[in-house]
């Protein structure tokens, strides 16, 4: 079982929304960004006169003593990093999913939804201020009213995107599992990184591959999916969701064996020809009972390092955990040209985060347009909440006299 090097207070009883980031250890640059911009609560307007949505950054260890003293330096400045005891390398990167729910589960429960994201991702968070703004205006069981309609080319006409619900077949859990917790930890020294695993195209999973699943896994794994329902975010992501695993669901994606492929997978490791459905790591949305289950079955089952894979797609299914096709909510690439060259207007499109590995500028941009479409929702004028809220961060902005205070008392 892991243990915490650095840790942070638990939630206010207001959290809403607790928003974590995997990040690589040397990823500091990324780490900034993020805190300048979707991550500055200090610029983010108020919902009921608190800030319910909170970011966190979840690294692993390193083998470096000088990256480590720049871990402790950032923390103690941000105060926003959770560092576990396990190395931080690809192949671990299923102790830092695993992390994630048990930081989460005993430290921020109440909050209504876990957001799952890498730090190459831009998260709409003054988008998610607005939705659960309209919940709070509307009451549990009435409209919701003044979200925009999305306009884009991958939105629908609709009023509201909506999505399709991925149902996964029941299947039973593998008994004869080993404990997660038990599962040696590989000492790399590499950095981690959160791409998701290639999709391929669609094909059923065969006779023989059925079987070696069963023989891993106690269970056939469910390659093809069924829609059956929608979801809409401005409507249901801040009403206490139950049983939501939100995000843009991959299909058929093909085992990697190439050894010139970093996701190479041994047959030993994941015997099938196609994975189960599952969720690109780079952004996933979890209700707390859905965390819960997810955290508990990793205790107990065997270890598979491509994260994604292993926990929103094999243990999910083994859990009958629907995954909701959260597509109809992406910001793609050509959308985000269209909104940074002025062809659609923010007030037109509405999405929680954009496709991985936009760029710092866009990322910036897209920063300043819906911070002005939530201050504008929100009728705040921006001089007045950076003046009043930015000066307490001012006050205490980093110190390197008072950082060698605090190595001494470590």
């Amino acid at each position: 079982d892991f243990t915490y090097l650095i840790s942070q207070n638990g939630c206010s009883r207001d959290m809403q929304a607790l928003i974590l980031v995997h990040s690589a250890p040397a990823n500091e640059e990324k780490r900034r960004l993020i805190r300048d911009t979707w991550a500055n609560t200090d610029i983010l307007p108020l919902v009921n006169g608190v800030m319910p949505l909170r970011v966190i950054f979840l690294l692993g260890t390193v083998d470096s003593e000088a990256l480590q003293l720049d871990i402790d330096r950032e923390n103690f400045e941000n105060g926003d990093i959770v560092q576990g005891s396990f190395v931080d390398s690809y192949r671990n990167m299923t102790y830092k999913h695993v992390m994630a729910f048990k930081w989460f589960l005993y430290n921020c429960a109440h909050a209504q939804i876990l957001i799952k994201a890498d730090d190459d991702v831009y998260v709409n968070t003054p988008q998610l201020l607005i939705y659960l703004a309209g919940v709070s205006t509307a009451g549990s069981d009435g409209p919701v009213e003044g979200v925009a309609k999305r306009t884009s080319s991958v939105g629908a006409a609709d009023a509201l995107a909506t999505a399709a619900i991925t149902t996964i077949q029941q299947s039973t859990a593998d008994n004869d599992s080993r404990s997660f917790e038990d599962h040696t930890i590989e000492n790399s020294s590499s950095s981690s990184s959160n791409s998701s695993a290639s999709t391929s195209s669609t094909s059923n999973m065969s006779n023989s591959n059925s079987s070696h699943a069963n023989q891993r896994y106690g269970a056939e794994l469910k390659t093809h999916s069924k829609n059956t329902t929608q979801f809409n975010a401005a409507q249901m992501l801040f009403r206490h969701p139950h049983e939501l695993l939100l995000c843009k669901t991959t299909l058929n994606a093909m085992v990697k064996r190439s050894y010139r492929s970093k996701w190479r997978v041994s047959a030993h490791e994941f015997p099938g020809r196609y994975y189960p459905p599952y969720c690109p790591g780079f952004a996933i949305i979890y209700s707390p009972d859905v965390a819960w289950a997810l955290y508990n079955a990793a205790q107990k089952s065997n270890y598979f390092w491509i994260d994604d894979v292993h926990i929103t797609g094999v243990l999910a299914q083994n859990l009958s955990i629907a995954i909701t096709n959260a597509k109809e909510y992406i910001l793609y690439e050509s959308d985000c040209d269209d909104l940074l060259n002025d062809v659609v207007r923010s007030d037109d499109v509405e999405f929680l985060y954009a496709w991985h590995l936009i760029n710092p500028q866009q990322m910036q941009k897209l920063w300043e347009l819906y911070l002005a479409k939530a201050q504008r929702y929100f009728s705040v004028a921006p001089k007045s909440w950076r003046w009043r809220r930015g000066a307490t961060r001012q006050q205490t902005s980093y110190n390197p006299t008072d950082f060698n205070k605090f190595k001494s008392y470590r």
